[in-house]
């Protein structure tokens, strides 16, 4: 009931959309993959170790490196998406105003008005995305750039 005090109702459908996309992704293999790409980093460190202690200090001292782009990107998806969601939100709750009163909205000439606010609504969204899609692409630069840097730092 609180939920109705501080948010816009119109938004309800749009926000259970999303919400349900956000489950379905944590459902999909990721953790799996997660758990694998961490046993592979485990498993290298200690063959690196193993036979050569010295590239295994440089892997070692590389590693933040890829722990940068990693904690970049993660940001970016988490915290990003909540200013994506909020302006889908947004232009769900205007859509679902003006279909629902179409009849006034049309009597009244409102439609252009409507539409404009439905465009900066989507216009909010879309910046929004763009900057999560940039964040993401320097934390994958920095992520695929690291192996060159433990080479070129190895050699």
């Amino acid at each position: 009931i609180g939920w109705y005090d501080t948010n816009n109702p119109l938004q309800l459908s749009t926000r259970i959309g999303e919400g349900l996309k956000t489950i379905e992704e944590a459902l999909s293999p990721k953790a799996v993959i997660l758990f694998e790409w961490l046993a592979m980093a485990v498993t290298g460190w200690v063959l690196c170790f193993t036979y050569e202690w010295r590239v295994a200090l440089v892997i070692l001292a590389c590693s933040p490196l890829v722990l940068l782009g990693g904690a970049l990107m993660g940001y970016a998806q988490l915290n990003g998406q909540k200013s994506v969601v909020d302006g889908y939100a947004e232009a769900g709750a205007i859509a679902t105003e003006v279909l629902g009163a179409v009849r006034t909205v049309a009597s009244l000439g409102l439609e252009t008005l409507s539409a404009s606010r439905y465009d900066a609504a989507l216009h909010k969204a879309q910046r929004a995305g763009i900057k999560v899609s940039l964040l993401v692409g320097l934390g994958m630069a920095i992520l695929f750039s690291s192996p060159n840097v433990m080479m070129g730092a190895g050699l």
